[in-house]
């Protein structure tokens, strides 16, 4: 949407393009980033709700 009213002002369609690359390399850098994050070997399901429970614990006993 930012480089369609950037490439509709004064018709710089140059522009336009640009905008909507730079967007497009700024979100797959997000995206790349993002996926890093992520945990490679996420905990079973069982063992993710124990943590979880654990954690709650913790937090309401103090």
């Amino acid at each position: 949407m930012v480089s369609l009213a950037v490439a509709q002002r004064r018709n710089h369609l140059a522009r336009g393009a640009v905008v909507g690359l730079g967007l497009l390399a700024f979100a797959a850098a997000a995206a790349l980033v993002g996926r890093s994050a992520l945990p490679r070997s996420p905990l079973p399901i069982a063992a993710r709700v124990a943590s979880d429970v654990e954690d709650v614990a913790r937090r309401v006993v103090g």
